[in-house]
């Protein structure tokens, strides 16, 4: 028997064993299963909307102690002037 005819007859005895799968499928597992994906993608736009909303009242904030700074220099002139 030469090394070409081995061969073969090796690769049929693996693959058509009896009471054996000769169809082998390739494994499509992610690790994670359709409802964790969504639940983490929910997650992570919760985080980024907290994020963002305590940028915007922290600029907020300044916003009204400006404002306030502003009146009380406003207050501060009209007296200055009536004296």
């Amino acid at each position: 028997m030469s090394y070409h005819q081995t061969s073969v007859a090796m690769r049929q005895a693996r693959s058509m064993r009896r009471n054996s799968n000769t169809v082998r499928y390739a494994s499509l597992k992610t690790g994670m299963g359709p409802i964790s994906e969504t639940l983490l993608l929910g997650l992570i736009v919760a985080i980024i909307g907290l994020i963002y909303l305590t940028q915007v009242t922290k600029t907020s904030a300044y916003g009204y102690q400006v404002d306030n700074l502003n009146n009380a220099k406003e207050l501060l002139i009209q007296e200055n002037q009536s004296l």
